[in-house]
């Protein structure tokens, strides 16, 4: 077998136990109740998959403000995310797709509704700052950490509950035209804002700490090759 390919494989070995995440008390409560009646076949990826596939369906919902089944289908895609979570960490099915696409599927589901809504409701510049902080991120998820798993932040997943409880209240917004319910939105939403600004830095940080790491081990090997 080719050196690489084994330093390869080792190296996405390394990664997928160094990502494995505590099972949380959120995590037991759904295995025991909807992950139980989830049926063995069914993998976590085929979840991230299915928020893959709502994305386009969703922007078409909102080009034609059907904004009663876009909620629906919006709050069932997010759902989906905790429940792949869930089912990745209690059943030991974290694998290295799934940690790199998931949050992507994640952000683009986001950047695509904020387009859709962020830019009509609330201000196109907020829009904009949006899309540009989880373009950013996303490339830093692809290639920053291309072969390894990605560095999971406390940040990330409060942007992502922060963004997604914003565009749901846009959404019923939309179909109730109630005031507070705008205004609640965009505390949400800036919320979100704030801690997709404060990612990418974390992604630099681990990647300089990866950086210097490499570099010293390589130091090291260098050191040995001499004295040997």
């Amino acid at each position: 077998m080719d050196v690489k390919l084994i330093e390869y494989i080792s190296k996405i070995s390394k990664s997928k136990i160094l990502y494995k995440s505590k099972v949380t008390n959120i995590d037991r409560l759904l295995e025991k109740t909807i992950v139980k009646i989830i049926p063995k076949k069914v993998t976590p990826n085929q979840f991230t998959i299915f928020r893959f596939i709502t994305i386009p369906i969703l922007i078409v919902l909102l080009l034609f403000e059907n904004y009663k089944i876009g909620i629906v289908l919006f709050v069932i895609s997010g759902f989906s995310d905790v429940i792949d979570g869930a089912l990745a960490r209690t059943r030991n099915k974290i694998t290295t797709w799934g940690a790199l696409y998931d949050p992507i599927a994640d952000k683009l589901l986001i950047g695509s509704i904020s387009i859709m809504l962020v830019f009509k409701l609330i201000s196109p510049y907020l829009g904009v700052s949006i899309v540009i902080t989880e373009t950013i991120i996303i490339l830093l998820t692809l290639y920053s950490f291309k072969g390894e798993m990605p560095p999971v932040k406390v940040f990330g997943k409060m942007k992502g509950v922060a963004y997604s409880i914003g565009i749901f209240l846009l959404m019923l917004y939309s179909i109730k035209k109630i005031e507070l319910l705008l205004y609640t939105s965009k505390i949400f939403v800036y919320l979100g804002l704030s801690f997709a600004i404060l990612s990418p830095t974390l992604y630099l940080k681990e990647l300089k700490e990866k950086s210097h790491k490499e570099a010293s081990s390589a130091g090291v090997r260098r050191i040995k090759a001499i004295l040997e």
